[in-house]
């Protein structure tokens, strides 16, 4: 008989435990997954071939296909550039992290 509480003690202490260390895991998760979201910015990309034809380079250098990037007019970029998707974010001075 005691034997047997003994055997149920233990299985009541392994999984408290168990349950112990899944909630910090869960917890470590929450606080990662919290942070700024520009820390987990991937890109991808892959290599390709360029193919020299006068006619397609010509149609790609087109305005219509340029855009101005953050409204800056020396800088143009294609509508398809990741570029165009990214967030402004503005330099701060240090004339204003003083005055904070």
């Amino acid at each position: 008989m005691w034997h047997e509480a003994r055997r149920q003690e233990k299985l009541i202490r392994s999984q408290m435990i168990d349950s112990v260390k899944r909630n910090e895991r869960r917890k470590q998760f929450y606080e990662n997954v919290r942070k700024d979201p520009e820390q987990f910015m991937q890109v991808h990309g892959r290599k390709c071939q360029i193919h020299m034809d006068p006619a397609v380079a010509h149609a790609a250098e087109a305005s219509s296909i340029l855009r101005r990037w953050q409204g800056d007019p020396n800088v143009l970029i294609d509508r398809f550039d990741v570029r165009a998707h990214m967030d402004y974010i503005p330099e701060t001075k240090a004339d204003d992290i003083d005055k904070r």
